[in-house]
């Protein structure tokens, strides 16, 4: 096969074959080798590749090498491998370099779009080359071109509809190309479809030129395209035969395009209708400027309107502006607003720019109002105006102030039979103009006689003040129903009959249109304002039956304060609510002259009318009743009784009514009502009892000598004012006609009330004394209210009432008598307490009848702290002899003498029953009491009993209760104390002492301590009310040291100081039994001291161990607290309020790290607790919470690990903790052990903060570019600022970077960042490639594994332009990698590899100059885009000079990459570069094809000089070929190159086609010997070798003076131009 390859190869044919020869891609590759040498005998025209096994890789070579081979007409790869990628690098051959006729491609493995191409390219094989090139570009490279010209009929060159149709299918989605060009083509219909979607379509296509073609009908189908169309400036439909179908449809497309500027439609087969529409169009289209109607048959009345439309480009820039919106006809734009404002407006509108704005209002029906003012609007303009107004109705308002010439009365003429004309003009405004007061009549007149005009503005006219007064009131009255401008015309002219301006009655001329009109808010605001406001004439108000509201009541209101004149006002029937009512209440308060108000049929309540009737009566009262009134709604806080006695003018039932119900609407300060000496009746008696009983504030009433009679009604009101209130407290009714049933009817509602306390019926002579004193007693319950429940109860013979506790209550002899009425029928009492009450000698004798009554069974009776003298202790004693049921009888504290002696002792003697008789504090001597005590020998009776049942041990006997054992000689109590103290000794079943008020000692508590020493049994010991002091109380706090089973103490209500407290708290330190110990109303103690106590007894309640370990963390000798749990039963659990007590030291200590509370029960509070203390107390740095219950309490164990980085450990398992809220503690804790401002900026990026440069550098660690500045040492996080970051921090930082794509720069230098954590980085680079720019990763201990990661990352990552690995572990391995990135990666800005120590010398050397020579690449991007983008005026490219000259210094020569990358630049950046120098540059042959394609666009490149002297060019074929069609190029410079003489035939042919370039030099290379048939190839130059003076300048041109050149030039250009 090699064999017949190289056959083929040497054969001298134009056809070579190499078909069915197993051809692969490599063969291809040396087959163009060889054909591109210049040993090649015969140029071949012909390649045959048909069977074979070519593939993309060889179709694509074979490509490269067809561009360069001119003399290929046609290639045959069929039967070959050859996919889409291979298919469209030839078919790119075939369309942009034109060389290839044919190219088969069938049978390959392509798609349709391949054979689609192909099949496009053999329907464009018989057009102009031209167009295959524009495809091959819109193909390839759809932003290169920017304009498309197929006009090529000087060339005789022209295109069909099929290569228009393929054209237009390229360019319809292309958004670069502006401009399209297809005239004189001969075009037809059949391209119309195709041209018509790609207006539709295309957005950026900016010029159309589709002029001398025969569209004919395809003009429909172009305009009705042009509809939908929005980027379109210029359409030529010139010369295209269009009929008068496709002329209506561009005149509709013309009239309403947005964009559109400029049109041309001559020439054209249009009728003068057409023409005509055509004409309105261009006229009513503002953006239109230009239209091109040449050779149409146009009326001169067209032409004029067209004419007059051209001009409107010279009308001020706001009548356009306001022209196009009303073009525009849309929903929003209302007011067309045209009034001359200086130094806003560049000049006024006149005659024809107002007529164009009439024209183009036209057809717009959303405009309303017209603003004309200040422009110069003549009487023709002004009567134009008119005429058009007349056929618009949606214009509604008309304003043409200060005109120029102002407007005098014929204007207003002329405008007033306008607007008898136009009634849908509703609002004019004329001010500032001189129509004088002739002008003014005539609109008075209008406005008069015509019920349109709402709104008339003459201001500034120079009429009279009256009739522009009237104008405006007629006109506003034209807003209303025309019967209120029919009562005004009457008014004004004085014919208004009467004094009642009558609105509510309903007027014939109201009635309109089949409804009758009402007047509304706004009709009575200017009835009200403007008509009635300074009348004298009228005094009444109708307007009734209408639509009023509260609005417009207030209108009224309003006239009647400021008129004085109205008196009456009706407003039935209308819309009013309660708040309206309220403004009319006020009205009638604030004038009393006000007499009538009518409200019905209105919307308010019904006690809102009776409110507002209740004040028109009010307003006819005397004065007296009035000033009462005016004080009970004042409400003051002051007026807390309502004084109505003794009047001049007594009240009256009806008087009392109407200030009852004032009273009722708002007072809340008067609580006393004193209605005495007036007239009241039965009737106004029951209003003011009602009212009462309604008003929870009144306490007091009073109605003496009122002359009230009783009866039925009465008595029931006075009954139902008691059931009814509950709170009247004081009642008078002196002086009336009441009788037994009324006062009987007070006591029955007295039963239930509980609140009046003081009622009088003194001077009713009907009232019998039994019923009075009968309601003395009801009223006695009243005012004894805790012992009034019991009456009924002790009535009803209650089981369950046994003991009455009547201590304290105030009780009297009456309260006694009650009480003792209730006991003659009770059964069940067997105990009263009757101590602390005012009970005398009567209620003694009262109460002797109960124990003398034969089934009394009273055991219990305590008289202490009473009256009781010796009388009552006789009566005792006698009912005593014979009473065999009392037990119990305390007489203390009374007024009881000696005398009393000997009836106690005979009663004692002969009594049985009676153990205790108590008679302490009376007035008797301690002899007498001593002679009592020792008469009385039932008294220790019960002691005795119980001492004995317990030295019996009384199974049953658990509890002693010796509590009001007291005697007054201690030693009694003493004694007792010591008995009961050698009875427990021995008793292992009491538990609980009472001795509460039984007068103990200190010597008896002694007595008792001793006992507890050794009893194991008793828990509870009561000592309340007895006379212990501080010396007994360290008795018992001496026992608590050795006692563990007392756990209640109980010494309130004795003589206790802080001392005893301070002993009782220092024997709790060590005693853990006692939970509860009460010391309350001992006043001695103070509040600290019940603080301290309190604190001990709380610890008792908690964990021994609590209690244990809290002196130690108070004394700092822990380091490690252990509390934890070793199983359920094991000891008592911390609970919330153990860890409260525990936090309170915790905070204080300074030696305590570790918290161990394993297996409790602290829940959320508890949490809290320990998480503010360990945020307060840095010291404590672990905290084991394992099987707790802390819930939700975690939120704040997560605000500590948040703020504070000295927690170390936190174990919170077992807790009942979300999932998700352990991983964030969890995570929180992993950051502490990070340096600081690693938590720092995790916690921002974890709170949603998204920063775009991350700087945590080694010497600072700081954070510096999240957002905020830098935390300061006495911010919360804390901790060291020097801690380095290492491959586990930046594992973390990571981590949470993949979901923060704002992060622009990295910043980890000379930190120990490691290979571990450049891996990290690296895959967050591979992840977001086109995110990072700078990554500085110096010093950080990376070695080879790492770097190579990262460079390779870096290396697809196009947006990083920053990358530092300097003063890192690299070898030789990272080296390669680096020396690659350095090779591929220009774009790279900044790349630092320094310091590296372990790279080898030939490594390090090869780096340096590959970085060298990446700098200079860097810095030429820079200088050239500088130059090419600040250029403004000469736009060059010059690699001479100075500043570009510095780069060339750093490398001697420029090698061939960094001239490829000038060469890309250039292309880059062709649309801006005009002239270009390469002088001595080393340009070769390999840069020539980017040179080519620089200049094969001659419309976005346009360069005009190019310099290439010096260099070592051989090939320029390809250039000149580019020359043949560039239309740019004027000089260029080739001399002292290396261009050989068969180069001469294309310099030849490009000369010939081009007519453009001026000067080609080529001094000093073979090819001036080729063709002397052209002179001498030194130089060559058109129409300038016989001009002495051109001569000249050549001869300086050949000499290589750089970029000077074209100055010279410039200079002989002008002179050529002078002469």
């Amino acid at each position: 096969m090699r064999a017949a390859l190289t056959a083929q190869l040497g054969a001298s044919s134009p056809a070579l074959s190499f078909r069915a020869l197993q051809v692969t891609n490599a063969d291809v590759e040396d087959i163009c080798k060889a054909l591109t040498s210049q040993n090649m005998g015969v140029l071949p025209s012909s390649l045959d590749f048909r069977d074979n096994e070519i593939g993309d890789a060889g179709a694509q070579c074979l490509a490269q090498c067809l561009a360069h081979m001119v003399h290929v007409r046609r290639v045959d790869v069929s039967g070959n491998r050859i996919t889409d990628v291979g298919a469209n690098a030839l078919l790119d051959v075939l369309y942009i370099a034109g060389t290839l006729d044919d190219l088969v491609l069938e049978p390959n493995p392509i798609t349709n779009a391949a054979a689609t191409r192909l099949t496009d390219f053999r329907v464009l094989s018989d057009e102009p080359l031209n167009l295959r090139k524009y495809i091959g570009v819109l193909q390839s490279n759809p932003t290169k071109l920017t304009e498309i010209d197929l006009d090529e009929h000087r060339s005789e060159r022209y295109y069909s509809d099929e290569a228009v149709v393929i054209l237009c299918k390229h360019l319809l989605h292309n958004t670069a190309v502006t401009s399209l060009t297809v005239s004189h083509n001969g075009l037809t219909e059949k391209c119309c479809e195709s041209l018509a979607e790609l207006l539709r379509l295309n957005r950026t296509l900016e010029r159309l030129d589709v002029a001398h073609n025969a569209l004919a009908a395809g003009g429909v189908a172009l305009a009705e395209a042009l509809k939908a169309n929005v980027g379109l400036l210029h359409f030529d439909l010139s010369h295209c035969s269009l009929d008068d179908a496709a002329g209506e449809a561009l005149a509709a497309a013309f009239k309403g395009h947005g964009t559109l500027q400029g049109a041309c439609v001559g020439h054209n087969d249009f009728g003068e209708g057409v023409c005509s529409r055509l004409a309105l169009a261009f006229c009513q289209n503002p953006r239109l400027d230009t239209l091109d109607l040449s050779a149409l048959p146009l009326r001169p009345e067209d032409q004029r309107m067209i004419d007059d439309s051209s001009m409107l480009a010279k009308e001020p820039p706001h009548l356009k502006a306001a022209v196009q919106l009303v073009v525009k006809n849309q929903p929003t734009y209302k007011c067309v607003d045209l009034m001359f404002r200086p130094g806003f407006h560049e000049r006024q509108v006149e005659e024809l720019g107002m007529k164009f704005l009439m024209i183009a209002l036209r057809d717009n029906d959303h405009v309303t109002s017209l603003a004309l003012g200040g422009n110069k609007l003549n009487v023709p303009t002004c009567r134009y105006i008119q005429r058009e107004l007349r056929t618009k109705p949606n214009i509604t308002e008309l304003s043409i102030v200060y005109n120029q010439p102002c407007l005098d009365f014929r204007d207003a003429r002329d405008f007033c039979g306008m607007l008898q004309q136009s009634p849908h003009i509703r609002s004019v405004d004329f001010s500032r103009n001189l129509m004088l007061e002739e002008g003014a009549q005539e609109l008075l007149n209008t406005v008069t006689n015509w019920p349109y005009l709402t709104q008339v503005k003459l201001d500034e006219n120079d009429a009279e003040a009256a009739t522009l007064e009237r104008i405006a009131l007629l006109a506003q009255a034209n807003q209303h129903p025309p019967g209120l401008k029919a009562m005004l015309l009457r008014y004004l002219k004085g014919e208004y009959p009467g004094s009642t301006w009558n609105m509510g009655c309903e007027d014939p001329l109201n009635y309109v249109e089949g409804r009758m009109l009402l007047y509304d808010d706004a009709a009575v605001e200017f009835t009200c304002r403007r008509v009635l406001q300074d009348s004298k004439q009228f005094d009444t108000l109708a307007l009734g039956n209408n639509a009023v509201t509260v609005e417009g009541l207030a209108h009224v209101i309003a006239l009647f304060e400021a008129n004085s004149s109205f008196t009456t006002l009706d407003v039935s029937g209308n819309q009013v609510s309660d708040k309206g009512a309220e403004m009319l209440i006020k009205l009638l308060k604030d004038r009393y002259s006000v007499q009538c108000v009518l409200v019905d049929g209105n919307p308010m309540s019904q006690s809102m009318k009776e409110e507002i009737q209740r004040v028109v009566v009010f307003n006819s009262t005397t004065q007296e009743l009035k000033d009462l009134l005016v004080m009970v709604e004042a409400d003051e806080e002051e007026n807390t009784e309502l004084q109505a006695a003794d009047l001049r003018s007594p009240l009256r039932d009806s008087d009392v009514e109407i200030l009852l119900a004032s009273f009722g609407k708002g007072n809340r300060h008067i609580t006393s009502l004193n209605l005495s000496n007036n007239y009241l009746t039965a009737r106004g008696a029951m209003a003011v009892m009602r009212f009462v009983q309604n008003s929870p504030q009144v306490t007091a009433l009073r109605l003496n000598n009122n002359g009230i009679e009783g009866g039925e009604g009465v008595a029931r009101g006075l009954k139902m004012l008691l059931l009814g209130s509950e709170t009247i407290q004081h009642l008078s009714l002196d002086n009336n006609d009441l009788g037994d049933d009324d006062v009987q009817a007070l006591i029955e509602g007295l039963k239930p009330n509980g609140s009046l306390t003081s009622c009088s019926v003194q001077g009713n002579l009907r009232v019998s004394p039994s019923v009075s004193h009968r309601l003395d007693q009801s009223l006695t319950l009243n005012r004894h209210p805790k012992f009034k429940p019991f009456i009924p109860r002790l009535s009803a013979d209650d089981d369950i009432l046994r003991t009455l506790e009547f201590a304290g209550l105030q009780l009297d002899d009456l309260c006694i008598e009650i009480l003792v009425e209730a006991l003659s029928t009770n059964s069940t009492v067997t105990a009263i307490r009757l101590n602390n009450n005012q009970v005398q000698d009567g209620g003694v004798g009262l109460l002797c009848n109960v124990l003398d009554a034969k089934h009394c069974r009273l055991q219990h009776l305590d008289l202490s702290h009473n009256g009781v003298t010796v009388r009552g202790v006789r009566m005792l004693s006698d009912v005593l002899l014979r009473n065999t049921s009392l037990a119990s009888l305390n007489l203390m504290h009374n007024r009881i003498g000696d005398a009393a002696l000997k009836p106690l002792q005979e009663m004692l003697d002969r009594n049985d029953t009676l153990m205790d008789l108590l008679v302490d504090g009376n007035p008797m001597r301690n002899d007498v009491i001593l002679k009592v005590y020792s008469t009385s020998t039932n008294t220790q009776q019960k002691l005795k009993q119980d001492l004995r049942r317990l030295q019996a041990w009384d199974a049953e006997l658990t509890a002693v209760d010796f509590s009001g054992q007291a005697s007054s000689k201690s030693a009694a109590n003493d004694l007792t104390c010591k008995l009961l103290a050698e009875a427990l000794s021995s008793s292992h079943v009491v538990t609980s002492v009472n001795l509460n008020y039984s007068n103990v000692s200190d010597l008896g508590l002694g007595m008792l301590t001793d006992m507890l020493y050794s009893n194991t049994y008793i828990h509870t010991l009561m000592l309340d009310g007895c006379c212990i002091t501080d010396a007994g109380v360290k008795l018992l706090a001496a026992m608590l040291l050795k006692n563990s089973t007392l756990s209640y103490i109980s010494l309130r209500h004795n003589a206790i100081t802080d001392d005893g407290c301070m002993a009782l708290q220092r024997a709790l330190v060590h005693n853990y039994t006692v939970k509860r110990l009460s010391v309350d109303h001992n006043p001695e103690v103070s509040e600290r001291s019940f603080m301290t106590l309190g604190y001990s007894i709380t610890l008792n309640n908690e964990p021994i161990l609590l209690k244990q370990v809290i002196p130690q963390v108070h004394s700092n000798s822990l380091t490690v607290l252990d509390c934890s749990r070793k199983g359920v039963d094991d000891t008592l659990p911390f609970t919330d309020s153990s860890i409260t007590l525990l936090c309170s030291v915790l905070a204080h200590s300074r030696s305590l790290t570790h918290i161990n509370l394993k297996r409790n029960r602290i829940g959320a509070y508890g949490g809290t607790c320990l998480a503010d203390v360990m945020l307060s107390n840095r010291t404590i740095t672990a905290l084991d919470l394992l099987g707790n219950e802390v819930g939700s309490g975690v939120t704040a164990f997560v605000d500590l690990l948040r703020r504070s980085s000295d927690v170390q450990h936190l174990d919170l398992r077992e807790n009942g903790i979300e999932a998700a809220l352990m991983s964030s503690v969890s995570l929180l804790l992993e950051l502490n052990h990070h340096p600081p401002m690693v938590k720092h900026m995790m916690l921002q990026l974890l709170d949603g903060e998204k920063p775009d440069k991350v700087e945590l550098t080694g010497t600072a660690n700081g954070c510096t570019a999240i957002g905020k500045a830098q935390p300061s040492a006495s911010e919360p996080w804390g901790g060291s600022t020097t801690t380095m970051l290492t491959s586990r921090s930046v594992g973390l930082l990571c981590d949470e970077l993949y979901v923060n794509t704002s992060l622009t720069s990295f910043d980890f230098s000379h930190n120990y960042v490691g290979d571990a954590g450049a891996e990290r980085v690296a895959q967050l680079v591979h992840a977001f490639p086109n995110s990072y720019v700078n990554i500085n990763l110096a010093g950080n201990c990376i070695q080879d594994s790492g770097a190579i990661k990262l460079i390779n990352a870096v290396m697809h990552a196009p947006a990083v332009t920053y990358f530092n690995l300097s003063d890192n572990l690299l070898k030789d391995a990272s080296a390669y990698s680096l020396l690659h990135l350095l090779d591929k990666r220009y774009d790279l800005e900044h790349i630092h590899f320094e310091d590296n120590r372990l790279i080898s010398p030939h490594h390090q050397k090869m780096l340096d100059v590959h970085g060298r020579l990446h700098q200079v690449h860097t810095d030429m991007r820079a200088t050239l885009k500088q130059i090419i983008e600040n250029g403004d005026d000469v736009r060059t490219l010059n690699m001479n000079d100075p500043d570009t000259g510095r780069l060339w210094d750093r490398q001697q020569q420029a090698d061939d990459t960094l001239l490829e990358f000038v060469f890309s630049v250039m292309a880059e950046f062709r649309s801006h570069i005009n002239e270009s120098d390469f002088a001595g540059t080393r340009v070769r042959d390999q840069h020539m094809p980017t040179l080519s394609r620089i200049l094969s666009d001659p419309d976005i490149c346009p360069l005009s000089i190019l310099n290439l002297a010096d260099n070592d060019i051989t090939d320029v074929t390809d250039m000149f070929r580019a020359l043949k069609h560039n239309k740019c190029l004027k000089r260029l410079d080739l001399s002292r190159n290396r261009i050989p003489r068969c180069n001469g035939f294309p310099i030849v042919d490009a000369l010939k086609g081009n007519r453009i370039l001026d000067v080609l030099t080529l001094t000093g290379n073979p090819v001036s010997l080729s063709v002397p048939a052209y002179g001498s190839w030194g130089g060559i130059h058109r129409n300038i070798r016989d001009d002495p003076i051109w001569e000249q300048v050549y001869r300086h041109l050949t000499k290589p003076l750089g970029f000077q050149w074209y100055k010279e030039i410039h200079k002989v250009e002008r002179w050529e131009r002078s002469k």
